[in-house]
């Protein structure tokens, strides 16, 4: 089996709200074909990198390694869809631990971005769905890695990024039943202003409308 070595990434610096993903650089026996992905994808040149690890994965197709290389690649590209299936390709029970934790990490970070860009969307119940993939995939990044600070960091980010959108989905039902209540009250104050009879005058007779004086004896 391929060793492997992490390579951070940072899509954003630590701290800054973004999680962080992880590359990967083969130590024995590098393929051609991986080596060229691998200085495309340090060099930010992610359509170069992924047809380089396209090859590679027709050449190998059952090295997770290379699943994981590419998942990376689309990640970078912003084909979120495509970098999941890459990364779940990645985590396949024969892997070495180290891959499968970093697949199912970068698979958190794919699942992240997708439900970050749902939440600026405000579309808070998707964005929430998506978060709990995230914080999924983390979690079990560390069950086969336990003790991964990045990992660590990111299940956090996610789980309360989840309670955000929550509690924004909340309000936003609120919002909208009070919406719907002033709405019904107005339509109810509407209906009974024009079922009431108009307001008559004392000194004129409803029947025919003629005012009438009332003289009062002395």
């Amino acid at each position: 089996m391929t060793r492997f070595i992490a390579m951070v990434v940072f899509f954003a610096a630590l701290g800054s709200g973004r999680p962080v993903a992880r590359a990967w650089d083969p130590l024995r026996r590098p393929a051609p074909d991986v080596q060229e992905g691998n200085a495309a994808l340090r060099a930010g040149d992610a359509e170069r990198a992924l047809a380089a690890y396209d090859r590679a994965a027709r050449r190998l197709p059952d090295a997770p390694g290379v699943q994981l290389n590419r998942g990376l690649a689309l990640l970078a590209r912003g084909d979120l869809p495509g970098a999941r299936d890459a990364l779940l390709a990645a985590t396949d029970p024969g892997a070495a631990p180290d891959i499968r934790a970093d697949a199912y990490a970068d698979l958190g970070l794919a699942f992240f971005r997708e439900a970050d860009a749902m939440a600026e969307a405000e579309d808070h119940q998707q964005s929430q769905q998506l978060f709990r993939e995230a914080v999924d995939a983390f979690r079990r990044s560390l069950r086969v890695r336990p003790g991964d600070r990045n990992t660590a960091w990111n299940l956090e980010l996610a789980a309360r990024r989840l309670r955000e959108e929550r509690e924004k989905q909340e309000q936003q039902e609120q919002q909208e039943q009070e919406q719907q209540e002033q709405q019904q009250e107005q339509q109810e104050q509407e209906q009974e202003q024009e079922q009431d009879p108009q307001e008559q005058d004392p000194g004129r007779d409803a029947g025919n409308g003629r005012r009438h004086t009332v003289f009062s004896q002395r």
